[in-house]
């Protein structure tokens, strides 16, 4: 089950980097039987047992709005991909490290059970003046492997404290991005991230 909020509301102004290697831990902070030591999409194993840190809690708010003037002819999504989105977390001591919050339609592997996905690819949305947020609670999906077949599915972990960047991203259709560091988790008071895209000279600048 996501924890994920996702929202897209009216704005009238929108949070995120780990050095060296990051351990994710199962939502229960314990092992999962069904997926442990399972083989991963791209071949490594997972050992769900071996982390024991937990879980943090926490929120943050990452918000994408146009600058003051600009076009609106900006997509959330990378053109050409289904389901898009214009965040991706990052650990900032390995670029290659991601931390997919998004489930979409996808098997789970606690339950390893094949799903029926739609047949149709969603549209990326627009951004237009109300601009749009994410709220990430710590949780994402790594891909993964369950069950004597090896179905291809999504664990749900949640991310230990470190530092990660966020890369935010609209697109025109080359895209137009911005890097942010943040540490997770996030201080009580932190304030959302924003960022705006569509200035004059073409960059895009953050709060």
């Amino acid at each position: 089950m996501s924890r994920l909020h996702l929202r897209y509301a009216l704005l009238f102004a929108l949070p995120l980097g780990c050095t060296g290697a990051i351990t994710a831990a199962p939502l229960d902070g314990g092992s999962d039987a069904s997926t442990a030591d399972a083989s991963t999409a791209d071949g490594t194993t997972h050992d769900d047992a071996a982390s024991d840190a937990g879980c943090v809690t926490g929120s943050l708010d990452f918000v994408i709005r146009l600058a003051a003037g600009a076009p609106s002819q900006f997509s959330l999504a990378r053109p050409g991909t289904c389901g898009g989105t214009w965040l991706t977390i990052t650990s900032a001591g390995d670029p290659t490290q991601t931390f997919p919050f998004q489930h979409g339609c996808a098997a789970d592997c606690s339950a390893c059970q094949p799903v029926a996905c739609p047949a149709v690819c969603p549209a990326g949305a627009m951004l237009g003046d109300a601009g749009a947020e994410i709220t990430w609670d710590g949780t994402y999906y790594p891909p993964s492997q369950c069950g004597a077949q090896g179905l291809s599915c999504l664990d749900t972990l949640c991310a230990p404290a470190g530092d990660y960047v966020a890369q935010i991203c609209a697109y025109s259709p080359s895209p137009t991005c911005s890097a942010v560091d943040f540490t997770w988790p996030p201080a009580a008071s932190a304030s959302p991230i924003v960022t705006y895209v569509g200035e004059a000279a073409g960059d895009a600048s953050t709060d």
